[in-house]
Parts: structure tokens; C-alpha cells; sequence
């Protein structure tokens, strides 16, 4: 980093949160975009200017960005908890399969940040350096180029501005198959929920032990089941893009929260477009489900694993196994002052993997797909980050409606008046 960037990321550092959160406005036309439909008429004179590697690197550690470890500060007889990372955003029992995807002009790329080396990663001001020094590793490249996303992906009141030169796209990728994993083992396990399936009647393999009376809890259904995973995973995605708003509000960037799209098209599930190339799998009720990008984000799900039973082996594995964070040759960093702590947690008995593994296998034979009623894999919300055309907005709003940081953010991050 140059002096002028140190100086930049000390001014975001204590940028007033109070101070963002009064002034995030959706700044939806970038420079190089047309509007002409009613009530607005303009014709952008201006070219497009992409964010650069250090405005990228700040909105993606806004978003996804690792902190430290969590303090993990729970009852550890239900030990929900799937990993001790710390990001800055929370994550439903802190599960670390919810990825940030961002698209710009030159590709298409995963955000990944390398663990912790310390329970409080910034604690110095030159500790903050790490946030741009480490983005350089972070970045796997997935697909080179913009993808093409054809109108009928996107609601037309969206199209206008979406994917065009110079913007970003920052989208959240949830992969709800291992918290709805994690679910099932402590449900079972602990909740003793009896979960029914509503479409059929039958106990989702689970009639045995409701029989024996180990299951004794609370009747469930099972779409509210997969509804509960569901939702914990989409709340993550949304953490993400209200992070890089604020951030890029205290930047001075323009940009806007969106959805109005449709994942199957930009994941590749139509003959319309390969969009972003993920891998899709047909169930028993005729639709494609995408469950995964080869290579990069593979779910919990066939043929990512031979069948249900490996699904379930290789989840406990990474929890529980000899170097998952509560096996007994973990050495990465925890929360607490006595190193060893994670190793004194009574783990789950076989009969959990047992009923978690007769669940699964009865959502799969049934459905041809698992979960059975929503995607292992889908894309809830997005931000777009672009340079703002100012003579739009000098042109249609009141001069308040632009604040001063993005009406100096071309002079102060890139010396251009």
C-alpha cells in the first residue's frame, strides 16, 4: 500500500457508522449508462470507470471478511457451532458455507480470506493494512469475462443497469446443505424433534426412534424444517450487502441493494444462457436444482457424494474428525484462554449420525433431491458498486441528495477532478 491508500483506509476506520447509516442512498445510474424511460431522459457522456483492486479489496472485507475468532459463549451439551472463525457478518451457528462472489469486467471470482492468526485481528492501526494485503490471495478467479444475463433473468425495471461496464456485482452465494446438516444431527440429537413429513404423513425415517420414544420432542413438519435452514442461510447474504453498502457509502461510491432476478437463469439452470456455469441436478418434481460450481462450491449433495450416507460421514468429519475444531489434533486457534477446551465437548453418539442418515436418505428416495422443497444453492440479494454519473443527478435531484463524499470520490481516491 501507498501512503495515499494508508491514509484512505485510516479515514474509513473512523468513518462515523451514524454517519453512513443517515446518508446510503441507492445510486442506481453508473458512468456509461442510459436511462430512457419516463420520467427520466439522459445519455450518459461519461465512460465507465471500474472500482480498483483497492476499492474492491475494502467492499469484500466489508462483506466477508475474516475479524478473528467468535467467542463462542454457548451451552456446548447442543455444541451447534460449526466453526470458530470470526467474519463480519454473522452466520447461522457460525457456518463458514456462505460464500461472496463478486463480478466485474475482467471475471468472475470467489472471495476467500485465509483464517485468523490471532482472536482479534485488528487490534493496531497497522494491523488494518491486512484488509487490502491479503486480498490478492483471497480472489479465485471462476469464470473469466462478464457472463451474459438475458433480460428474461431479471425483472425489466432492473435491466437497465445491471452487469454493464465498470460495475461490480457483489453477490452471496448460500450453500444451505451444511447448515441443514447441522440441523438435523442437533434436532435429533438434542431438540428430539419428530419431524413429519406434511406432504406424505410419514415420520422422514425417523419412525423408529419416535416409536422407542427417544424422539419425544415437538411434532414438525418438514417444510417448516428446510424453511428454518433456509432462512438462517439467507440472513447471512443480506448481512453481506448491507456491510459493503455501508462501506461503500463511506467511500463515496454509489451503488444499490437488489434482487429481481431469477437464480436458475443466472446459475446456469436454462438453455438461455451457461450464466455462471453451476452444476444442476433434476428431481422427482421435474425442476432443476442447482447444487454446485465444479471445483469451487460443491455441496453436501449427489454427486458430490456417493449417497446420503457419505454426505453425513463427510460433514462429521469436518466437524468432528481429528482436525475438525472439535477434534482431538485441532490446532487452530479458539476462543478461550484454555487451548484445550474444544477437546472436553462431548461429541453426538452414533445413534445421532444413525437417525440424521435414515432422515436424509427419506428426503432423497422421496424427492430425488435434498433439501426437498428449497435449493442446496441460490443467490437471495446482491449489491451493484459503480462510479455515479453526476450530471444525472445534477440534472433530476436536489444537490443533498448526493453526498459530499461521493461527489469528491473520483478527486480523493483517484486524483481526477
Amino acid at each position: 500500500m501507498n501512503n495515499s491508500e494508508k491514509q484512505l483506509l485510516e479515514k474509513l476506520w473512523n468513518y462515523p457508522l451514524f454517519e453512513a447509516l443517515a446518508h446510503r442512498r441507492g445510486l442506481r445510474l453508473p458512468q456509461g449508462c442510459n436511462i430512457t424511460k419516463a420520467p427520466f431522459g439522459h445519455m450518459s457522456a461519461k465512460e465507465p470507470v471500474p472500482l480498483n483492486e483497492f476499492e474492491t479489496a475494502i467492499l469484500c472485507w466489508a462483506g466477508h471478511g475474516v475479524t478473528g475468532t467468535i467467542s463462542s459463549d454457548l451451552d456446548y451439551t447442543t455444541h451447534f457451532m460449526n466453526s470458530f472463525i470470526g467474519r463480519t457478518h454473522p452466520n447461522p451457528c457460525n457456518d463458514q458455507h456462505q460464500e461472496l462472489m463478486y463480478i466485474d469486467d475482467s471475471g468472475v471470482y470467489l472471495y476467500r480470506p485465509k483464517d485468523p492468526t490471532q482472536n482479534v485481528e485488528f487490534q493496531t492501526p497497522e494491523d488494518r493494512e491486512k484488509v487490502v494485503a491479503s486480498f490478492a490471495d483471497a480472489k479465485i478467479k471462476i469464470l473469466d469475462g462478464r457472463p451474459y444475463v438475458p433480460e428474461a433473468a431479471l425483472m425489466k425495471s432492473n435491466y437497465f443497469n445491471t452487469n454493464k461496464p465498470g460495475t461490480t456485482a457483489f453477490m452471496p452465494v448460500v450453500d444451505v446443505t451444511y447448515e441443514y446438516m447441522n440441523l438435523i444431527l442437533g434436532s435429533c440429537a438434542f431438540e428430539r424433534w419428530q419431524i413429519v413429513d406434511d406432504r406424505t404423513g410419514e415420520m422422514c425415517g425417523l419412525k423408529k426412534w419416535v416409536d422407542n420414544g427417544y424422539l419425544n420432542g415437538p411434532v414438525v413438519p418438514l417444510s417448516w424444517f428446510e424453511m428454518a435452514a433456509f432462512n438462517a442461510c439467507m440472513s447471512t447474504a443480506h448481512y453481506m450487502v448491507m456491510n459493503i453498502s455501508l462501506a461503500a457509502t463511506a467511500m463515496g461510491l454509489a451503488g444499490w441493494h437488489y434482487g429481481g432476478y431469477v437464480s436458475l437463469i443466472l446459475l446456469g439452470g436454462t438453455p438461455l444462457t451457461n450464466g455462471l456455469g453451476f452444476r444442476f441436478i433434476t428431481g422427482k418434481d421435474k425442476m432443476p436444482t442447482p447444487i454446485g460450481k465444479d471445483g469451487f462450491i460443491e455441496s453436501l449433495c449427489p454427486p458430490y457424494v456417493k449417497n446420503m450416507d457419505e454426505a453425513v460421514d463427510k460433514f462429521y468429519d469436518m466437524k468432528y474428525g481429528n482436525t475438525g475444531h472439535f477434534g482431538k489434533d485441532y490446532n487452530g486457534l479458539t476462543p478461550w484462554k484454555d487451548k484445550e477446551m474444544h477437546k472436553k465437548i462431548n461429541l453426538p453418539d452414533e445413534q445421532s449420525k444413525e437417525m440424521a442418515k435414515s432422515f436424509l436418505n427419506y428426503v432423497y428416495n422421496t424427492y430425488g433431491r435434498c433439501p426437498a422443497f428449497v435449493d442446496a444453492i441460490f443467490l437471495p440479494v446482491a449489491y451493484a458498486a459503480h462510479h455515479p454519473d453526476l450530471d444525472f443527478y445534477d440534472k433530476y435531484y436536489p444537490k443533498e441528495m448526493v453526498s459530499d463524499d461521493v461527489r469528491n470520490h473520483m478527486k480523493v481516491w483517484h486524483g481526477k477532478e
